[in-house]
C-alpha cells in the first residue's frame, strides 16, 4: 500500500508541475500579436531580438495595453521572467502598472501599414485576438499531447 501511495503522489506532483509550467495563453496571444509590428531599432534578425524589444517603450506599451484589454492584467510576470529575461537576456522590466499608465496616455488605433515602425502603443482589434488566442492554446495542447503520448526516443534501445 505504501508503494502505491508514493506512486500516486509522484504522479500527482508531476501533473501539478506540468500545469504550473504552462505559459499563460492570453499573454502569449498578446505577444503573438505584438510581434507582428515593427519597432524602432529592433530587427527580427537581431540575435538579441527580445533584448531590444523588452527595452522598447512602444513594445512594452503594446503588451501592457493588450494584457489590460484582453487578459485582465495577468501575464506581465511571464513576459518579464520567461520572455524578456529568459530569451532577451535583459534585467527585470518596468512594472506593469507603470508601463500601462504611460501607454494609455499615448495609445492610438492600429496602423493600416504594418511595415512602418510604431511610434505609439496601439489598441488591438477584437477580430484578431481570438484567433491568436486559439492558435496559442492549440499549439500548447499539441505540445502537451506530444509530451504525454509521444515516443521517447532512446538510441540504445534499437
Amino acid at each position: 500500500m505504501r508503494r502505491f501511495s508514493s506512486v500516486v503522489l509522484a504522479i500527482a506532483a508531476g501533473l501539478l508541475d506540468l500545469v504550473a509550467t504552462h505559459e499563460p495563453f492570453c499573454a502569449s496571444a498578446c505577444l503573438t500579436i505584438t510581434t507582428d509590428f515593427v519597432y524602432d531599432n529592433c530587427s527580427p534578425l537581431d540575435d538579441l531580438y527580445y533584448a531590444c524589444r523588452c527595452t522598447n517603450p512602444t513594445f512594452l506599451g503594446n503588451m501592457a495595453v493588450c494584457i489590460d484589454q484582453y487578459c485582465k492584467g495577468e501575464g506581465w510576470n511571464w513576459l518579464d521572467s520567461d520572455i524578456c529575461q529568459g530569451y532577451g537576456e535583459t534585467g527585470p522590466i518596468i512594472s506593469y502598472e507603470t508601463v500601462l499608465a504611460n501607454a494609455t496616455k499615448y495609445v492610438t488605433e492600429s496602423p493600416k501599414n504594418l511595415t512602418l515602425a510604431l511610434m505609439n502603443p496601439v489598441y488591438f482589434p477584437e477580430v484578431g485576438f481570438p484567433h491568436a488566442y486559439d492558435t496559442v492554446a492549440d499549439f500548447d495542447g499539441n505540445m502537451e499531447d506530444a509530451s504525454f503520448f509521444g515516443y521517447l526516443f532512446r538510441p540504445n534501445a534499437l
